[in-house]
Order: structure tokens, then sequence, then C-alpha cells
């Protein structure tokens, strides 16, 4: 379907790449190396879609070969750890989490080097999930608390939230089920604080009031909170967990 449609562009992609850059001598060209970023971005995620991450590992590494690294040139940095961090993302969603820890350790150590905040976030959350799927907690509650401190508190967004549930379910995972439930339903209260500025306790939450949030991202968010609460009550046996979660 939609996978085969996107081979058939990339290969167009491909050949125009080719023709304009490599066989004309285009690398002299102003243009050329966005040109370069864009190609290997488009290769990266059909790749990795198809689950060929070796070559998708390839046109990153090849990326990476092509860029300076200095202080002047951390965008292009940035856009190559991007890059592999794409790979990751595909990895983790089917479900290949070992694989996953193995892409994001090397470029984290670049994103620390050069102190690119939004890429230490990612994928230190993309690490903690992956640790907490290989029930290796410590390392997870270690990168989720990193991504925490990078993550951009002042503006409403749902990298903050959604790391604060990351740390939740390690919390929930290693039996403080307790600490678990308070930061979930913290995190709640302040997305409707940050949403209606406005106080609403967790039990008085409406539907109304978030009904705008309507992105992957927060949809997720309520997704796991209801999730969480479910766990404590299969763990707990206590009642009022499943009135939270249906809340």
């Amino acid at each position: 379907g939609a996978l085969d449609e996107a081979k058939i562009y990339l290969k167009k992609l491909n050949a125009h790449f080719r023709k304009k850059y490599i066989e004309n001598l285009g690398k002299t060209m102003p243009k050329y190396f966005a040109a370069r970023q864009l190609n290997v971005l488009a290769n990266v995620r059909t790749l990795s879609a198809m689950g060929d991450y070796n070559k998708a590992i390839l046109y990153c590494d090849s990326l990476k070969a092509e860029t300076k690294f200095s202080e002047a040139t951390k965008e292009d940095i940035a856009f190559v750890v991007n890059s592999y961090a794409l790979i990751a993302d595909f990895s983790y969603d089917k479900k290949d989490y070992l694989y996953t820890v193995s892409i994001c350790k090397p470029i984290l150590k670049i994103a620390d080097q050069y102190d690119l905040r939004h890429q230490k976030m990612i994928i230190n959350a993309k690490l903690a999930s992956s640790y907490e799927k290989l029930k290796q907690l410590n390392e997870g509650l270690k990168h989720v608390n990193l991504a925490d401190a990078n993550a951009v508190k002042d503006k409403f967004n749902s990298s903050k939230f959604s790391i604060r549930l990351i740390k939740a379910k390690i919390l929930a995972e290693s039996g403080e089920l307790k600490a678990a439930q308070i930061l979930t339903k913290q995190t709640i209260e302040q997305i409707l604080f940050e949403k209606t500025s406005k106080k609403v306790a967790f039990s008085n939450a409406k539907f109304e009031m978030v009904q705008d949030l309507g992105s992957d991202n927060f949809i997720n968010i309520f997704a796991v909170s209801g999730h969480l609460y479910l766990d404590i009550y299969e763990q707990t046996k206590d009642k009022s967990q499943l009135k939270d979660a249906k809340n």
C-alpha cells in the first residue's frame, strides 16, 4: 500500500538527486548539502519502515561523514542525530528494544558533547522507555530523569508530560505504586491547569476541558494515564483506581 508507493517515489527522488548532484558534479553547488540531508532523511524513513535498519544506518553514517562537527554547525549535527533517532523510533515501534538502545547510546554521546538539548531530551526518553520494556528499571529511571532535565518546562508542550508518565510507569514497575499514582495525578492536573488557567482536581476533570488536545501525543498521554491506574488496580485491587482510570 502506502509503503510500496513510497518506494516508487523514493526511487525517483534518488535518481533525480544522483543526476543533479552526483553525475553533474553538483557537490560544488551551494544547495547540495541541504539536498543531501533531505535525500538521506527520505531514504532513512522508508528503509526503517521496511525494517532494513542496516541500510538506513549506512545512509546516516555517510551523512555523518560529510558533516562538519563544530560549535558553529550544531544544526547540521542535530540533523545527523535526528536521522539516527528516526531509525530508533521505528525499531522501538516494532518492539526491538535492544536494537533501539544500541542506536540511541552513541548518538546520545554526540548530543551531550554539543549540548543539543532537544535531542538529549528525546533520546533519553527513548532510552528510558526501552529500558522500562526490558525491565532494566534503574537504567530507565536514570534516563527519564535526564530527559526531564532537558525538557522545556515554561511552555505548554506534550513532551514534558509524556516524560513524567514514562517515569510513572517505571515507578509502578518498581513497585512504587503510590509514587506512580501521585505523579500521574499531578501530571493530568498540570495539563488541566496549563490548559484552563484553573486548578482542577483530577477527580473533577471533564472531557470538555481537553477536547481540543487531539494530537496523537496528548491522546497517548491520557491513554497511558488510564492504563497506569488499571495496572495499579490489578496490583492493589483498590476499586477507587478503576474510577480514576475511567475518568
